[in-house]
This record gives C-alpha cells, sequence and structure tokens, in this order.
C-alpha cells in the first residue's frame, strides 16, 4: 500500500477517519505487507481475533467518569467473589452439620455430599467464567508490548531523521 506510513502516522497520531483505519486492518490482514510494516501486523490482527471471539451477552454499565486501572479492578473483582464464596462455604458448613440439608430451588436434599458437590460445580462454573473474562486483559499485555516496540521504533527513526537534517 502506497499509504501506509501516512496512514499509520495519522491513525497513531489519533486524526484517522473510520474508512482509513478500515484501509489500515484490510493492508495488515493480507498477504501484501511491505518489510517495514511487518512489525504492525500483529497489532492489527488482534483487533479481528477480538471481533471474532464470543462472548456471552453483558448488561453495559454506564460510568460517569473512567476507572484508573482495569487490572486492580478485576484484581478486587476476583477477590471478592473468592470471599463470598468462602463467606458462603462458612455460613453453610454449620447448617450443614446441624440440619444435615440442603434446599435448592425449593427441594430438600438431605443428603450433605451431593449439595457438596452442588457447590462444587457451581464454584467451578464461576472460577471458569473468570477465566475466561481475563482472557482479553492477558492478550492486551502483549499488545502493549508490541505497542512499547512500535515506540521505540519511531523514537529511533525520529533520531536519526533529526541527524540527518542537522549533517544537510
Amino acid at each position: 500500500m502506497e499509504r501506509a506510513d501516512e496512514l499509520l502516522s495519522k491513525y497513531f497520531g489519533g486524526t484517522s477517519t473510520l474508512s482509513e483505519e478500515k484501509k489500515l486492518k484490510a493492508y495488515f490482514n493480507s498477504e501484501h505487507v511491505s518489510e517495514n510494516h511487518v512489525i504492525y501486523k500483529p497489532f492489527f490482527q488482534q483487533f479481528t481475533a477480538e471481533k471474532e471471539e464470543i462472548y456471552p451477552e453483558v448488561t453495559p454499565i454506564l460510568r460517569t467518569e473512567k476507572p484508573k486501572n482495569n487490572r486492580n479492578r478485576i484484581l478486587i473483582w476476583i477477590i471478592s467473589g473468592i470471599a463470598a464464596c468462602l463467606l458462603a462455604i462458612t455460613t453453610m458448613r454449620p447448617l450443614m452439620q446441624s440440619e444435615d440439608y440442603l434446599i435448592m430451588k425449593g427441594k430438600r436434599i438431605d443428603n450433605p455430599e451431593l449439595a457438596q458437590q452442588i457447590a462444587i460445580k457451581k464454584m467451578e462454573k464461576s472460577l471458569s467464567m473468570v477465566n475466561r473474562r481475563l482472557e482479553p486483559v492477558e492478550k492486551l499485555g502483549e499488545v502493549e508490548t508490541q505497542l512499547e516496540k512500535i515506540e521505540k521504533i519511531s523514537q529511533i527513526r525520529q533520531n536519526v531523521h533529526n541527524k540527518l537534517s542537522k549533517i544537510k
């Protein structure tokens, strides 16, 4: 693509249009990416990979201010979920020991082993959902690493350009 450098400059400068961004995505998803643009290819392919992922429907939450750190927020959610599970287990254990039954969906379950198996299945399901939600966060770390490399290359290019302009 002849205008790739120009479009990349506009994209990273935050001035590109949607049609220009679509052209960049199409260019980096094609087989004809020039050698000096190969470093940007994983960055743009990540958008395609995320678009193809299927997530369960989630009700959006409107926020008035932007969160400061998503990783801290996710960590807090995980810890609070674990704490809630531990609290549920510790409060249910004395009840099961003294009464030896569980009520689930309006039915009484007298077998404590069966009740424990049900609770374990529920916790495993919750943990797998948390793990699936964390996968995009892990991929984000990879994208951040690529962006740092891109920024370093841009700085080197700028330094070389400045030195060449001083020589002339």
